[in-house]
């Protein structure tokens, strides 16, 4: 029985070593700017979209490029680093790769001017995930 219980909270921390812990955007660090690769500043038709990376040490080696449309945005998004771009109004693929195979699932966006969008990246089950914020 004692052997079955600890099987059992073994398996539970290694289920739980699976996933990262979504933060709030205000907790997120701003990566550096030499991270940054396009769009960089606001104009007048573009929009705002903010990437949050999740904390915790799951994945935490492999470091996200993020991409719009196949373009590199930024490079090496860390754990609970946070990513600031401004594209031009239109329609998108958001993606991340890695130099380690765990890129997301590309997620089609609309940018709308001067409308800010949030994006948590966080990493469930192994794989990383784009998805609209809370926050």
């Amino acid at each position: 029985m004692k052997t079955l219980i600890a099987i059992m909270i073994l398996a539970a921390l290694g289920l739980a070593g699976c996933s990262t812990t979504p933060i709030l955007m205000s907790q997120a660090q701003e990566i550096p700017s030499h991270e940054k690769q396009n769009y960089i500043n606001p104009t007048p038709n573009s929009g705002h979209i903010v990437v949050v990376r999740d904390s915790g040490t799951a994945g935490s080696a492999c470091m996200p490029d993020v991409y719009l449309n196949g373009v590199l945005v930024a490079n090496s998004l860390t754990e609970g680093g946070k990513l600031d771009f401004y594209p031009p109004a239109g329609n998108y693929i958001l993606s991340t790769a890695t130099f380690c195979g765990k890129g997301s699932t590309p997620l089609a966006i609309t940018v709308v001017p001067n409308q800010i969008q949030i994006f948590d990246l966080g990493l469930r089950h192994g794989t990383f995930i784009l998805i609209p914020a809370n926050n």
